[in-house]
């Protein structure tokens, strides 16, 4: 019995362990981490790079459905308590195109598809004794959720982490190199700044984004993944 009882503490320990390897935010981190990030600048031309830079908010903005943060992309999780754990009930994302400046050129973020690792960093919760806020309520309601079980309130907890104006953020993704008009136009030959102006890149389609120190901090980067290896 007692053989069974760890087989199977190991079986659970092993599946916890895939989910968190293989869940989006921690994917999205060893991408980015796989990519020494380069200046805008020194960008080629049609090439998958990473670049890391200043947010700013480009033409539209978002506002975070928590907090009321000005942003250009949120993304909460809620969850639900269970007999033995929290359960995922749902998750909320939203993306705007954005820009990122480095000193040397801007990029313009407009991800077809975006894989996130945001910091979460407002935490709030509901439950028997505490009623859900006005903004989670708003949220609650948007999601097709309620607060509500059969006599009492659900415990939930939400957190909610943004990429707003003034942060710094890592961008990887595929990307076209033009001269930038806003400062002044630079002449370019395959694809790399040339003096006399600055560069303006446009990264789009499946677009890797975080905010996390843990990417940002410097030497934080590590061998290129595999499907990186070998790209122009």
């Amino acid at each position: 019995m007692q053989l069974l009882i760890f087989f199977g503490l190991v079986v659970i320990l092993a599946y916890a362990a895939h989910r968190w390897w293989t869940s989006e935010g921690e994917v999205t981190k060893r991408m980015l981490r796989g990519a020494a990030p380069v200046a805008i600048g020194e960008y080629p031309d049609g090439g998958c790079r990473r670049v890391d830079g200043e947010l700013e908010i480009l033409e539209r903005e978002l506002q975070a459905p928590l907090s009321g943060r000005r942003c250009a992309a949120y993304e909460i999780i809620i969850e639900e308590s269970t007999d033995k754990d929290w359960r995922q009930v749902a998750r909320d994302v939203k993306v705007v195109p954005f820009v990122l400046r480095d000193g040397s050129g801007r990029a313009i973020i407009k991800p077809e598809s975006a894989s996130l690792s945001i910091v979460a960093d407002v935490h709030t919760c509901s439950g028997t004794f505490q009623d859900p806020g006005p903004r989670e309520l708003a949220l609650l309601d948007r999601l097709g959720l309620s607060a509500r079980g059969l006599l009492f309130n659900r415990s939930l907890r939400y957190r909610e982490g943004v990429l707003e104006p003034g942060e710094r953020v890592a961008a990887l993704g595929y990307g076209a190199v033009s001269a930038d008009e806003e400062a002044g136009g630079a002449h370019h030959d395959g694809g790399y700044r040339q003096p006399g102006g600055r560069t303006k890149v446009t990264i789009s389609g499946a677009v890797y984004l975080s905010d996390d120190p843990s990417v940002l901090s410097p030497g934080a980067h590590l061998p290129p993944p595999a499907d990186l290896r070998g790209r122009s």
